[in-house]
């Protein structure tokens, strides 16, 4: 995903980019310096038509940087001589594009401006390639946060990035939904690869287990269907070698952390690997068929 390595006097870090990222020291901006050489809303760097491109809200004379012009004020952010492209306001105060990648959904910590990695939020929020959904959610895309939200992660709020453009599925290397998907599971392992003709993704982890328990019920059609509600999924879950500290919340955590890792992985059609169904206050839930 797109990246920004920000030099800030002694203060050195990396960044995710927005689709558009405000550079200054203003407390609009999503990143924020600190010099006191920067004003206040520095640089609009922006994703358009496939491509970085960056222009100056400020200090325009000392505001140092090459690309090739592509609109009114705005000037291509790629690299030349084979160095990652750079914009500088002093010899102390820079940026430059790590990765020229395209935007992806991310999450910055509302106190400090920091981002928040994916796993430090697993338990509460899924972080998918193309949409940030609570655990409430159950996988439902319809219920995914918008760009800007503000919620709160465990003892944290955080606020949410979301790409403004339709999701790239161009790169996919496989989709869940196809109906010759094949899936195999080494529980002793914890690994579950899923395979498409000469594709494959592979997932790893807890979430595994957890995969094996739905799949199993509706390979057996125990409970009809295979449908679990939550307290089944617990019981199997244990009786698998499931942590018996977990509770039945974590169900929703590691359904959804199956979901994320294969959406990181580029696989596409997550809301096809688990079916979500209410019976008034009874929520069920079961694998699709492999």
């Amino acid at each position: 995903m797109g990246t920004l390595r920000i030099v800030d006097g002694e203060a050195r870090r990396s960044l995710p980019l927005a689709t558009s990222t405000l550079i200054g020291r203003g407390g609009a901006c999503l990143v924020r310096l600190r010099h006191p050489a920067v004003p206040l809303y520095w640089l609009e760097v922006r994703w358009a038509n496939g491509a970085w491109s960056w222009r100056a809200l400020a200090a325009e004379a000392r505001t140092r940087g090459g690309g090739a012009f592509v609109g009114s004020g705005w000037r291509a952010l790629t690299a030349a001589g084979g160095r990652a492209p750079r914009i500088t306001l002093a010899d102390d105060v820079w940026v430059e594009l790590l990765d020229a990648g395209p935007p992806r959904p991310f999450l910055t910590d509302v106190a400090t401006g920091d981002p928040v990695p994916a796993e430090q939020v697993d338990h509460t929020l899924e972080v998918r390639d193309d949409a940030i959904v609570p655990l409430s959610a159950e996988g439902d895309p319809a219920g995914g946060l918008p760009d800007g939200a503000v919620v709160r992660a465990g003892d944290r709020m955080v606020r949410v990035h979301i790409p403004t453009r339709e999701p790239d599925t161009q790169g996919s290397r496989l989709d869940l939904a196809a109906p010759d998907l094949e899936l195999q599971i080494d529980v002793e392992a914890l690994t579950a690869r899923f395979m498409l003709g000469d594709a494959e993704v592979i997932a790893r982890g807890a979430c595994v287990r957890l995969l094996d328990v739905y799949v199993a019920a509706r390979e057996a059609d125990i409970p009809a269907g295979g449908w679990l509600t939550p307290d089944d999924a617990h019981a199997a879950w244990l009786a698998r070698g499931g942590p018996p500290d977990s509770t039945t919340a974590r169900m929703a955590w590691e359904r959804s952390k199956l979901r994320a890792q294969l959406s990181r992985a580029g696989a596409t059609g997550l809301d096809a690997l688990y079916e979500v169904r209410r019976d008034g206050d009874t929520v069920r839930t079961r694998v699709r068929v492999f």
